[in-house]
């Protein structure tokens, strides 16, 4: 560090030093400018020439582009007017298909519901003609058996050897002290026997004026008729029971000449049994085709024979089965007095006044009461069978014997009869 007082020598150096450097620089661009100023007016004209021509040049591409727009704006406005036009013929097309669209929709519709009338008439016809061919199949037709009836003869078989076991039962602890055995037992099946007779005989009557005064087997669907009659009339029977069995107690009692049978056959017991009777009779008359009983030897009172030929003849019941085909299971039948089997023919024929031949006892048909045999002595319970020449439903029951003639005894029905113990 210096002395105060006295000045730094660098100083003046300095400032000369910078200054030379300020005067080189202002040469040296000074130079540089003189260069560019002889460069550009050296190059003048041909700077000159390429700012015209990139000047020029553009205009023309300018120009070129502006028309070159123009003509888009021409050819989308001729596109829109197009399109347009294009879009005006498509809504009215539109239309006109919406409309067409609407009236296939409409038929459609109208074959929806065609259609649905054409099957609920197929529906119908196909079940009108299951109805024919089921009428037909069922119609008179053992063989086929309906399900849905509660009183088919299946059932009404059960209820017939319930009837036995119960009400006959009843009844028959009630006869058998005023009456023999054989009698009691005559007077039971007599009821019974008579009931079906009677019920068979008062179903027919309204069916025979109803068949040949209303209804023409001619005229289609009249089978159809007469089946829906036969399974009304069955469904409606037992509402009938009370007023059929008043008229057969009324029958019976006029018939009836003994005042002590006359007396018992109004008794609680015997009404019981003969309104089971008649209640079970009136639903197998009324089964198509009927249900039958057999009763060989019992012929019936209040209806007489009309077979002359057979009336010497050891017969059944005439409820019992005869002939084939399929007449009207619901009209009367003539009351003959047939064979039960055609093997017993022989032992029959030869029978006289003084003694009566018996039937062999038919295992197949009857089951033994109290006494075993080989010839027949009497019915106790008869049996009972589809139909006529039908399958047996349940077997009767018989007495049997060892017998094989009886001794000829005094005539006496069960509505006559005047023995007692």
């Amino acid at each position: 560090m210096g002395k105060p007082g006295k000045r730094s020598k660098k100083g003046p150096e300095a400032r000369i030093s910078l200054g030379s450097l300020l005067l080189n620089y202002t040469k040296k661009v000074a130079s540089v400018a003189i260069k560019i100023k002889n460069w550009i007016l050296s190059n003048m004209f041909r700077l000159t020439l390429f700012i015209y021509r990139g000047t020029f040049g553009r205009y023309a591409e300018v120009k070129g582009l502006k028309n070159k727009i123009k003509e888009l704006k021409e050819c989308a406005v001729s596109e829109r007017k197009t399109r347009k036009e294009e879009i005006t013929h498509l809504e009215s097309s539109f239309s006109l298909v919406e409309a067409e669209n609407m009236a296939l929709k409409e038929r459609v519709q109208e074959l929806i519901a065609e259609k649905k009338i054409l099957e609920e008439d197929k529906r119908d016809a196909l079940r009108r003609l299951s109805e024919q061919v089921s009428v037909k199949l069922r119609d008179n037709n053992p063989n086929i058996a309906d399900l849905n009836d509660q009183f088919r003869p299946t059932k009404l078989a059960e209820m017939f050897s319930e009837l036995y076991d119960n009400e006959w039962t009843s009844a028959y602890a009630l006869l058998e002290g005023p009456l023999e055995e054989e009698l009691a037992i005559v007077v039971l099946l007599g009821i019974v026997m008579e009931a079906y007779v009677f019920c068979e005989a008062r179903v027919a009557e309204p069916w025979t004026v109803t068949t040949e005064w209303f209804l023409d087997m001619s005229v289609p669907g009249a089978q159809q008729t007469r089946k829906w009659l036969k399974d009304s009339l069955k469904a409606t029977i037992r509402t009938k029971v009370h007023a059929v069995e008043n008229e057969y107690e009324l029958k019976i009692m006029a018939i009836c000449k003994n005042d002590k049978l006359a007396e018992l056959l109004l008794r609680k017991e015997m009404k019981l049994f003969r309104t089971k009777c008649i209640e079970l009779c009136l639903l197998m008359v009324t089964t198509d085709p009927p249900v039958v009983l057999e009763c060989p030897q019992w012929t019936s009172i209040t209806q007489p024979n009309t077979s002359e030929s057979t009336k010497d003849v050891p017969n059944k019941s005439v409820c019992g089965k005869s002939g084939e085909g399929k007449e009207d299971t619901m009209r009367p039948r003539e009351i003959t007095l047939t064979k039960t089997h055609d093997e017993l023919t022989d032992i029959v024929e030869n029978a006289s006044s003084e003694a009566r031949e018996k039937l062999l006892f038919d295992k197949d048909l009857f089951k033994e009461y109290t006494c075993r045999g080989k010839y027949l002595d009497y019915v106790v319970w008869p049996a009972l069978f589809l139909h006529k020449d039908g399958a047996l439903l349940s077997k009767g029951i018989a007495q049997g014997t060892e017998q094989y003639q009886e001794e000829e005894k005094e005539g006496w029905t069960w509505l006559t009869v005047g023995q007692t113990k």
